[in-house]
């Protein structure tokens, strides 16, 4: 089974109704494991409770040191294990996992193993790998995700958990030249890099093949949701913030004043890409590796006018570097409005307080500063009717689930309107990951907009 459905429209309660259905056809609770991000773990256990009635002592959270981690694989009386796939790295954790012979498998944010390498360059198991290897036993295996396929080979992995390659195929580089082709095969450089682009011919194979396990399901479909205003805001970059960025566009160097010995400098095009973007959200990472912040930040200053302007109405923003939290929050602190932080450098206990006293109406908190991977899964951030993307990244998948913090099951009973700004420099950096990101949405949701429903 494979439930490729946006955030929000009901997948947790599907799957748990699935795998009731497989304990009912047994007569018996089934060894179960339910992979998915660290930030949902209790809340797959507290789903499971609502809509069952499968008893809390046959619930295993695999959470805290390792010893606490592996005497919950091996308690008995655990029938289903809640894991975090990052737990997988710990070898006599994969042990106890795969020693648990798992009957029913479920994959929840399924694009955790959209790698189709099994191993690492160490010869460990990748998630994917590790997933399999637990899976190998398993009579009913599902995924979950949104956004299965940011890039259309991403979806092989997936559907190889599902079934060991009856749709899509046991080999990852015969799917990949049967849908796609290398635009810069004919190059004769022997350092030419390959160019693979989706066939478009290929999508309704593509689709039919999906559609043998799968359903899809966009929020519209499905729920209640206020009107969604999209908004770009030109940012005009300062005169130094421009110098900097032409100079390592150009000679892929630049150097502040004062720090002549200590420059900005790249060494391939990947790097390029994010110093630019950092140089256009407004700091500089030199070579030494330490951060300087412009004096003058026409991103930071558009994105404290916006604020403003919205009032006392509580806000999203989403940035993409670590930088810019620091930055943002000393900004805000200047203007003494309250705010929370939900990033990597946060523990996953503060991050649901600070969700938690975000989400409180009554609380003075207006702004919640977020990383779109940290802030962007399992978290609910309904009591913001506007989102604003500082800086943004180039991965679909966080892309897709910073949109459904506040645009979700709920947000009409709080908002007319969500509103989502995006800050950009025209021509610039910013504005090409933008659009890059949305071309990418538009090829995921003409993929995934499959005619057939859930066959099996």
């Amino acid at each position: 089974m494979a439930l490729l459905m946006e955030a929000g429209t009901g997948k947790t309660m599907i799957a748990i109704n699935w795998f009731r259905e497989k304990f009912n056809l047994h007569g018996e609770l089934l060894p179960t494991i339910v992979f998915c991000p660290i930030i949902v773990l209790n809340n797959w256990r507290d789903e499971i409770l609502q809509c069952s009635h499968i008893k809390v002592e046959n619930i295993g959270v695999v959470m805290g040191s390792k010893k606490k981690r592996l005497d919950t694989i091996k308690n008995p009386k655990h029938k289903i294990l809640i894991v975090n796939y990052e737990a997988n790295r710990s070898d006599e954790i994969l042990k106890a996992l795969i020693d648990f012979k798992a009957r029913v498998v479920i994959c929840d944010e399924s694009h955790k193993i959209k790698n189709p390498r099994l191993l690492t360059a160490k010869r460990k198991k990748t998630t994917t790998g590790a997933v399999l290897e637990i899976s190998k036993d398993s009579w009913y295996r599902a995924i979950m995700s949104g956004t299965p396929n940011p890039a259309p080979e991403d979806i092989w992995s997936q559907y190889y958990f599902l079934d060991r390659g009856e749709v899509f195929g046991e080999k990852f580089y015969s799917f990949k030249n049967k849908y796609f082709v290398n635009k810069n095969a004919n190059w004769k450089d022997s350092k030419a890099f390959p160019d693979w682009r989706f066939i478009e011919s290929k999508a309704p194979e593509y689709k039919q093949n999906l559609a043998r396990y799968a359903t899809s399901m966009k929020r519209e479909e499905c729920l209640d949701l206020p009107d969604l205003i999209q908004q770009r805001v030109e940012v005009e970059p300062s005169p130094e913030m421009l110098k900097h960025y032409n100079e390592l566009k150009r000679d892929l160097i630049t150097w502040l004043d004062g720090q002549e010995e200590n420059p900005l400098a790249v060494q391939n095009a990947l790097t390029k890409t994010l110093r630019l973007s950092e140089i256009l959200s407004g700091y500089m990472r030199l070579e030494d590796e330490s951060l300087v912040s412009f004096q003058t930040n026409p991103t930071l200053d558009t994105l404290l006018e916006l604020i403003e302007s919205i009032g006392k109405a509580k806000v999203i923003v989403f940035c993409n570097f670590k930088q810019n939290y620091v930055d943002i929050a000393k900004a805000l602190d200047k203007k003494k409005i309250k705010y929370v932080e939900i990033h990597g450098g946060i523990s996953t206990k503060q991050k649901l307080a600070n969700v938690d006293l975000f989400n409180d109406l009554e609380s003075d908190v207006q702004v919640c500063i977020a990383n779109p991977a940290s802030g962007g899964v399992g978290i609910n951030l309904k009591s913001a009717g506007y989102t604003i993307y500082y800086s943004m990244g180039h991965s679909l998948i966080d892309f897709e689930q910073s949109l459904a913090r506040n645009y979700r099951s709920g947000s009409i009973d709080l908002h007319q309107k969500i509103t989502h700004y995006y800050l950009y420099h025209k021509g610039l950096m910013s504005e090409l990951v933008i659009d890059a990101v949305l071309n990418k949405k538009r090829l995921a949701d003409n993929l995934l907009n499959l005619k057939e429903r859930l066959c099996r």
